[in-house]
């Protein structure tokens, strides 16, 4: 019997978590095998690792939980998943009984060191899992999602929705969905921070709504090219996201009709998108790619980035580069500007210490 893709993954998750069926004792009467231990993570954190087993307690990496899934069914307001190295075949969402929860911190242990593993990247692939994504979230405010690769997603590689405001995706790479790469829906106040999207078969960034739209966005030193619907798109021809804020992105050979489109309509009784815009600094290539043509800014670079070999995801800007030193000093985001500090976009393994450059910067 066919089961939609969401079905299926419950019921997966269902079937890590029950106990085993023992069998049948010898003659001195018998005795139940005795219930494996409940996830419970109650010490406000969940681990989860390839190695680890849905039916342990999630609290420490000795006792890990196995999807990150099992984890979210059961985290708590505030709680954090630490997520080991290794490839994660399943869509995580906030489908559950009782209210989503809300902060949470999804955290990919690329390194290896909060999970004892060995240093790897954390990748969550849905391919061929039919309207998967690899984070759907919803009613999740204040939550984080940073770290992780996302891959194979036919609906998004991450979407996060329903008044999810405040919410953060940062130092993510999402590439080669066939839909879309990341989509901001519904949600206010949110931070899109050095991500890299590219090759995904819709839309790179999408900043929308279909009922009070997505206002106040903050899209931040991302990577973004060669998707086939655009690379940011800001609004929608129904619904307004007004005043967001774009700075030091590299918006980069995306398909369709321009690299860089923020809506401005629907009519004048509801806000247009590019009401109290403040962009620039941006790197758009090709030069004549903003819809409309007056969101261009005076500092904005319109020039072949000079990628290591996008064709091949290596993003990294080789020497003489325009992006090098050209972006925004974020004098107003100095713990953002610290993050990026600490990363390099050149591949010599020398952090960005002059001028911030433009896009995303590798993590050490």
């Amino acid at each position: 019997m066919w089961l939609p893709a969401r079905s299926r993954s419950l019921l997966a998750l269902a079937a890590l978590a029950l106990p085993a069926c023992g069998g049948g004792g010898g003659g001195g009467g018998s005795s139940a095998m005795p219930p494996p231990p409940v996830a419970q993570c109650s010490t406000g954190t969940c681990y989860v690792r390839i190695s680890g087993n849905n039916a342990n307690s999630g609290e420490d990496p000795a006792h890990a939980l196995r999807t990150i899934a099992m984890a979210t069914q059961i985290a708590g307001n505030g709680y954090r998943i630490i997520v080991g190295p290794g490839v994660y075949r399943e869509e995580v969402n906030t489908a559950r009984s009782g209210p989503a929860p809300s902060a949470l911190t999804f955290t990919a242990d690329v390194s290896g060191a909060q999970t004892g593993d060995t240093r790897g990247p954390v990748v969550i692939d849905v391919t061929g899992v039919e309207g998967a994504a690899g984070f759907n979230l919803a009613n999740a405010p204040g939550s984080v999602i940073e770290g992780f690769t996302i891959t194979g997603a036919s609906d998004s590689g991450i979407i996060i929705k329903s008044h999810s405001d405040d919410f953060v995706i940062r130092n993510c790479i999402v590439h080669d969905n066939p839909g879309n790469g990341l989509v901001v829906q519904d949600s206010d106040s949110v931070l899109l921070f050095n991500n890299l999207v590219y090759g995904n078969g819709k839309f790179g960034i999408d900043i929308t709504g279909v009922t009070s739209g997505s206002p106040n966005s903050r899209v931040i030193n991302n990577t973004v090219y060669g998707n086939t619907i655009r690379g940011v798109t800001v609004g929608s021809d129904q619904v307004a996201s007004p005043a967001p804020f774009v700075r030091n992105n590299i918006l980069q050979n995306n398909e369709g009709d321009s690299n860089f489109k923020i809506f401005t309509v629907p009519p004048d009784s509801t806000p247009r998108s590019d009401v109290n815009y403040q962009g620039d600094h941006n790197l758009v290539f090709p030069a004549a790619t903003y819809a409309p043509p007056t969101i261009q800014r005076p500092h904005d670079v319109n020039a072949d980035a000079q990628f290591a070999d996008a064709a091949t995801g290596d993003f990294h800007l080789v020497s003489g580069s325009p992006a090098i030193n050209a972006g925004d000093s974020l004098n107003n985001f100095p713990d953002l500007k610290a993050l990026l500090r600490a990363g390099n976009t050149t591949g010599t393994g020398n952090p960005d210490g002059g001028a911030l450059d433009i896009g995303y910067h590798y993590q050490s």
